[in-house]
C-alpha cells in the first residue's frame, strides 16, 4: 500500500499532445481500490488539460483520474508509454502477485519460460475486448486466421457454433511448444525488479536524489499543473533509499 505508481508517455509527434486528469484525485481513492480502471464520470469543467509539447515526457500518478478525450487526428500519432514503481521492497508486482495467487508465475519464471507478465494493476493484458466476439466477431475470425497458428488457437462460442480462435490470453511459448527467443541478459532481467541502480548498455546507472534541483516551469497558468523540460539542469547526489521498478 505504501508504494507509488507512476505512468506517463514520451510525446514523438512534432505537435503537441494533451493528457486530461483531475489534479490531486489520486490522493482521494482508497488503497483497497485501485485494482483496474475507474468508472468513476467526470466533467470537462473538473479536468485539466496538460499541454505535452513534442520531445517532452508526461508523468502522473497512475491512479489519478484521467480519461482519453475523443479527438480527430488526420495524420499518425506516436507516443512511447512508460511507467515506474517506487518501493521500498525488493519484490516485483509479479512477485507479489504470485505469493499471493497459486498459480500465478514469479518474475523469474515469466523469464524462463518467456511468458506474458502482468499489468501493474495485477490483470492479464487480453489480445481482445469480449465484446469483439458480439460486434466485430467476422474481424476477430479473420485475424485469427490471417495472424495466430492453428496451435495457438482454441474452440471459442461465436453465436450458436464453435470456432478455432486466438485465445484472449496467451500462455508463455514455452507453454505452447513455440520456439523462443533469445534467452534475456542480466541487464533486461534488471529493470524488471526494483532496484536502485542498474547497468544498461555496460554502464553503471543508479538512482539520484534530483527532484530538488529540477526546475519547473508552468504549463497552463489557470492550473496546478507543473511541467519539467528536458532542459532542466540536474545534479547528482546520494542514491535514494527507494527502489524504482520500470512497469
Amino acid at each position: 500500500d505504501s508504494d507509488e505508481i507512476f505512468g506517463g508517455w514520451l510525446n514523438l509527434d512534432s505537435r503537441p499532445q494533451f493528457f486530461h486528469c483531475i489534479p490531486g484525485s489520486h490522493r482521494q481513492r482508497p488503497a483497497h481500490n485501485r485494482r483496474g480502471f475507474c468508472r468513476q464520470k467526470c466533467t470537462l469543467e473538473e479536468m485539466c488539460r496538460v499541454e505535452v509539447s513534442p520531445g517532452h515526457v508526461v508523468i502522473f500518478y497512475q491512479d489519478i483520474l484521467h480519461k482519453v478525450c475523443r479527438e480527430t487526428i488526420v495524420e499518425d500519432s506516436l507516443r512511447l508509454f512508460i511507467g515506474w514503481r517506487l518501493t521500498q521492497s525488493d519484490l516485483s508486482l509479479q512477485d507479489l502477485a504470485s505469493k499471493a495467487k497459486p498459480g500465478v508465475p514469479d518474475t523469474d519464471s515469466i523469464f524462463d519460460t518467456q511468458a506474458v507478465p502482468l499489468l501493474p494493476s495485477g490483470q492479464h493484458p487480453p489480445m481482445y475486448a469480449k465484446n469483439h466476439l458480439l460486434f466485430w466477431r467476422e474481424e476477430l475470425m479473420a485475424w485469427s486466421r490471417q495472424s495466430v497458428r492453428d496451435g495457438c488457437k482454441e474452440l471459442t462460442k461465436c453465436g450458436n457454433c464453435m470456432v478455432l480462435l486466438a485465445p484472449r490470453r496467451f500462455s508463455s511459448l514455452k507453454c505452447m511448444g513455440l520456439p523462443m527467443y533469445e534467452e534475456y541478459s542480466e541487464e533486461e532481467k534488471s529493470i524488471m525488479k526494483p532496484a536502485a541502480a542498474w547497468t544498461l548498455s555496460g554502464r553503471r546507472v543508479r538512482l539520484a536524489s534530483v527532484a530538488a534541483a529540477l526546475r519547473p516551469s508552468v504549463v497552463d497558468d489557470m492550473s496546478p499543473c507543473w511541467q519539467v523540460p528536458r532542459s532542466a539542469k540536474r545534479r547528482c547526489g546520494d542514491a535514494s533509499a527507494d527502489a524504482v521498478e520500470q512497469t
